[in-house]
């Protein structure tokens, strides 16, 4: 994809799209193959000519989604929410765990650092020798 317009809307196709399952890839690879071939169809060809050729993204979007079942997408779009929402608690667990590690770990320095001794005294008494 050489022109500037035909990267912009593509760009702005994808970025809608609100989900990215296997079928949704399989579009926009085909979609994104059309673009290229009207590109080099019409090399000079503006952002106003890909929306009065293809029209305009969210008309794309909307047409996509009209021609899929309904209640497939809901499913996807619940399985993806749920997806998310189990990494970021992942996530926010892993961080958690490595906060408390790292706590530990300080404390445990402190520890060693008060049992390790800085200085020894050497005291040596004179004993007298009685004969």
């Amino acid at each position: 994809m050489q022109n500037k317009y035909v990267k912009d809307y593509y760009r702005i196709l994808k970025s809608i799209f609100p989900l990215k399952t296997f079928y949704e890839g399989k579009f926009l690879k085909e979609f994104k193959m059309s673009l290229i071939e009207y590109s080099i169809e019409h090399p000079h060809c503006t952002f106003n000519d890909l929306i009065e050729e293809f029209g305009t993204p969210q008309e794309i979007l909307l047409e996509y989604m009209n021609a899929q079942d309904y209640t497939e997408t809901v499913k996807d779009i619940k399985k993806q929410t749920s997806k998310k929402i189990f990494l970021t608690f992942i996530f926010i667990l892993f961080l958690l765990s490595i906060t408390i590690y790292t706590f530990f770990l300080f404390n445990l320095k402190k520890e060693v650092e008060k049992a390790i001794p800085t200085s020894i005294d050497t005291i040596i008494y004179e004993e007298e020798i009685i004969k």
